[in-house]
């Protein structure tokens, strides 16, 4: 990426700038008042601190770090924000959204395509830089998991590199694909599913696929073996999982079933919230964890010779 200079924003007392090792304290103390594990947190910052492909910054109020974000160029024309936290004395004063907006800006100044972040409903500033920067909610997730089972349910196939055309040509016909092609967890994130990442993971491994008679009915990707919450191995997560409404039930059984032969005692997965699909993985045996949802969002994003319009929005200025 383009190098990131230090940039002082209208907001008269915040400046935003690249982080440095040195700020790592003072993000995880920032942090540590939020619902982050420790593992999650050590992990996260972890990759925004090695990771090359994407850009993380601070936010300053004075000489102090009162917030962070991360832009990360999850693939080819594929965007991803994320606000860790804002500190706690400095919340409700406009923080997190100006991250938002200045995060926001530097994809329209190196690049085009897709961006996408993901929030809780109850966070008040979401609808503010929603509406202010043209963001769709595209979809509702919600947790789901269920105890291993054997024999539970058919039995998955791991499916091949030959089996891609195939793959490709069923997600297409699947109303759940279509309306959500950003629906694979991995590391917190969520990944589109192009035909570069299911040539990656039917290599890898990771592609299942229920096959009664032959043809493909159903599809559970494995969550990537390196992904952080995949350690402790006392829960297989499942990055996707999908299949016509009325095969639902049984490839949700299957994937209990696959937990079971890989010797752990529960599986997860997260859905979309749809009234048929929930049923579905109910039948199944699967219960919701809590009542949290996860609201994702996305835009279109193109070169702007006028990249600074969202910082104005920001900052109030006509």
């Amino acid at each position: 990426m383009q190098s990131m200079q230090t940039v002082t924003t209208t907001h008269p007392d915040l400046q935003i700038r690249p982080a440095s090792p040195d700020d790592r304290a003072a993000i995880e103390a920032i942090a540590a008042v939020a619902t982050y594990g420790e593992e999650r947190l050590t992990h996260t910052l972890d990759r925004w601190y090695t990771d090359a492909a994407g850009e993380h910054v601070v936010a300053l109020a004075g000489d102090q770090v009162v917030g962070a974000a991360r832009l990360s160029r999850l693939g080819d024309g594929e965007w991803w924000i994320e606000v860790l936290r804002v500190a706690p004395h400095h919340q409700r004063q406009g923080v997190a959204r100006i991250l938002h907006h200045f995060v926001l800006n530097r994809v329209r100044q190196i690049g085009s395509g897709v961006i996408c972040f993901k929030s809780s409903p109850r966070t008040e500033v979401v609808q503010v830089v929603v509406t202010e920067t043209g963001f769709e909610h595209v979809a509702s997730l919600v947790s789901y998991d269920a105890p291993a089972a054997a024999g539970a349910g058919p039995r998955l196939a791991r499916l091949g590199p030959d089996d891609l055309p195939h793959v490709m040509a069923w997600l297409a016909t699947l109303p759940y694909f279509e309306q959500v092609p950003c629906s694979f967890e991995s590391e917190w994130n969520f990944l589109r599913l192009t035909q570069a990442r299911v040539t990656d993971w039917l290599a890898a491994g990771q592609v299942l696929g229920w096959t009664p008679g032959g043809e493909l009915q159903g599809v559970a990707i494995l969550g990537a073996p390196g992904d952080a919450r995949q350690r402790g191995a006392g829960t297989l997560r499942f990055g996707y999982l999908d299949a016509a409404p009325a095969a639902l039930a049984y490839v949700a059984r299957a994937a209990r079933r696959w937990a079971a032969d890989s010797g752990c005692e529960r599986v997860a997965v997260k859905v979309v919230k749809q009234p048929e699909r929930l049923l579905a993985l109910e039948d199944a045996g699967f219960r919701r964890r809590d009542d949290r949802e996860i609201w994702l969002f996305e835009r279109e994003i193109h070169l702007a010779a006028h990249a600074d319009l969202d910082s104005r929005r920001a900052s109030g200025e006509n």
